[in-house]
C-alpha cells in the first residue's frame, strides 16, 4: 500500500518456508520434517529488476523508513528522492539458497570417479533444479591420476588407503 501512494513498483508478499538443515540425507521429505518454519517478506523489485527475503527485523526497519516517506510526501507534497542506501525498497543483490543436493563420497575412497546428476531440492522438498558433479581421485599434485589406481574395484579389497 505504501508503495504504490510512493508510486514505486514493488510487491510485497509473505513467505513461509522451512529452515534447511545444514545436512540433508538421501531421503531430503525425512530430513526435513522437524525444520523450523521461517516467516519472511518476499520483495520483488521490478523497477530494479530484483527480489530478495527480509526477515520480520528488516521488514520492520524498512516499512519504519518507508512511513517516514509518505509522511514526508504528505506534509511537502513531494515525492521523496532516495539513494540506494536510503531507500527502503531497495537490497543490494545477494546470493540465494535455492536448495541442497546430496552427492555421496563412497566411490572416491575407491579411487574411482564418479559423475552423477543430482536433483536439488528446496525446503518442500521440491525438485528446483539439477546438478552435474563428478569428483575425481587425483595424485598429490591434483593433475594426475592416483598411482596405484586399480581397474577393476575388486582389485581394492583388503586393501588399505590412506589420504594425505
Amino acid at each position: 500500500m505504501i508503495g504504490k501512494e510512493l508510486k514505486r513498483d514493488v510487491k510485497l508478499s509473505l513467505a513461509l518456508e522451512k529452515e534447511l538443515p545444514d545436512w540433508l540425507g538421501k531421503d531430503i521429505s525425512e530430513s526435513i520434517k522437524g525444520a523450523r518454519v521461517l516467516s519472511q517478506i518476499h520483495v520483488e523489485n521490478r523497477e530494479e529488476g530484483t527480489r530478495y527475503n527480509w526477515p520480520e527485523e528488516v521488514f520492520a526497519d524498512r516499512l519504519e523508513r518507508a512511513k517516514d516517506g509518505i509522511n514526508q510526501f504528505f506534509d511537502t507534497k513531494k515525492m521523496p528522492v532516495w539513494g540506494h542506501d536510503e531507500d527502503p525498497f531497495w537490497d543490494e543483490q545477494e546470493p540465494e539458497l535455492i536448495g541442497q543436493a546430496y552427492y555421496g563420497l563412497k566411490n572416491l575412497a575407491l579411487l574411482f570417479d564418479n559423475p552423477a546428476k543430482l536433483r536439488v531440492h528446496n525446503a518442500k522438498a521440491e525438485v528446483v533444479g539439477e546438478l552435474h558433479v563428478n569428483f575425481c581421485p587425483t595424485d598429490a599434485t591434483g593433475k594426475g591420476e592416483p598411482e596405484d589406481a586399480p581397474e577393476d574395484p575388486k582389485e581394492m579389497r583388503n586393501t588399505l588407503v590412506i589420504n594425505n
